[in-house]
């Protein structure tokens, strides 16, 4: 039996941020609570994850807990009725101040095991300027619910590369959180994206973005953290196991509004409109991936990862490979191949190099 992930998509925020181009949807509503679980529920019993073992559940998108606890414990309820794998690593996404105490002890009995924290900074200054709808001191007290609820696999992420902030917020947030037992780490630099609040911002300098982003990887690589992939990192063994498959090509089923999926040898997508998805429309688009395609994804996503990825099938990149071997931007061991520091600077263009 193949393993698979499940990825649920919640899109439901309180607002949106200033930086966002995620399908999501703001504004309290029970009652459209109520009906996109009911309708995530049918899509997946319609088309259940069946013939697959099921090792990862992921919770994410919008603010997964800005739902009732009971709600994602009736999710995974269902999702409990196929082959879910007695050591799934069971993912949710949180924002700070979204979920109470008693959330977080009923995700925890719910089996619930990990937690990632839409942190971004603890400065608060930085945070409104995001357009976060919390402060530190809501981050703190959520950590601490969820710690005293039992939960021990516990991540943040952060942004960097801000516009017209200096390093001093950076440094702070990396010292706060070394302060706290954090299992995982990711780092994004901020990117600027049309239809945004920020689409008119411009976008920190390059050495910015390059200086900021050393002063992360080295602050956790000496204390205990590996970097496992360009932007993430984890203490040992605590590597986020559902995106880990993704690097590597695994099989996974999406559900919800815009959730995508690879199963199969085809890559398929659900509608982004909230109205069809109610009204029982989910899948609008499926391609099968041919074998180029393949190859091609398996570059592009695997060589995000520590890991790299192995040279069988990349025959028609062998040349293009080989000399960016020369040029000290892979490295290569054992036939698989790597980024190097210097290829991880530069990763986009090392994968057009190599592809195109």
């Amino acid at each position: 039996m193949d393993n698979i992930g499940v990825y649920i998509h919640i899109p439901f925020c309180k607002s949106k941020c200033a930086y966002c181009d995620f399908v999501s949807f703001t504004g309290e509503n029970a009652d459209k609570y109520y009906a996109y679980k009911n309708a995530l529920v049918k899509e997946i019993e319609n088309a259940p994850p069946g013939g697959f073992l099921i090792k990862s559940v992921y919770f994410g998108s919008g603010t997964p807990t800005i739902f009732p606890a009971r709600y994602i414990l009736d999710i995974l309820e269902t999702i409990g009725k196929y082959n879910l794998s007695k050591d799934a690593e069971i993912t949710i996404e949180a924002n700070p101040g979204t979920a109470s105490e008693s959330d977080f002890a009923d995700l925890k009995k719910g089996e619930v095991n990990r937690i990632s924290f839409g942190l971004q900074s603890a400065d608060d200054d930085v945070l409104a300027f995001l357009g976060r709808t919390h402060a530190r001191r809501d981050f703190l007290r959520s950590y601490e619910a969820a710690l005293r609820a039992g939960f021990t696999n516990i991540g943040a992420d952060i942004i960097f590369a801000i516009p017209g902030k200096t390093r001093k917020p950076l440094e702070f947030t990396l010292d706060f959180l070394l302060g706290l037992a954090l299992s995982h780490i990711s780092a994004y630099a901020l990117t600027i994206e049309a239809g945004t609040r920020f689409e008119n911002l411009k976008p920190a300098d390059e050495k910015t973005d390059r200086e900021e982003y050393y002063l992360i990887r080295d602050t956790l690589q000496k204390n205990g953290f590996t970097r496992y992939e360009i932007s993430n990192f984890a203490k040992p063994g605590k590597e986020c196991a559902h995106n880990q498959n993704y690097w590597n090509r695994g099989e996974y089923l999406g559900y919800g509004v815009a959730a995508h999926s690879f199963a199969r040898g085809s890559r398929f997508a659900n509608t982004k409109s909230l109205e069809n998805y109610l009204n029982g429309t989910t899948e609008i688009e499926r391609r099968f991936i041919s074998r180029e395609e393949a190859a091609e994804e398996k570059i592009f996503l695997g060589l995000r990862s520590a890991e790299g990825v192995d040279k069988n099938g990349l025959e028609k990149y062998l040349g293009k490979i080989a000399e960016a071997v020369r040029m000290g931007f892979l490295s290569e061991t054992g036939g698989r191949i790597r980024l190097t520091d210097k290829g991880i600077d530069v990763s986009n263009a090392v994968f057009e190099f190599i592809l195109l």
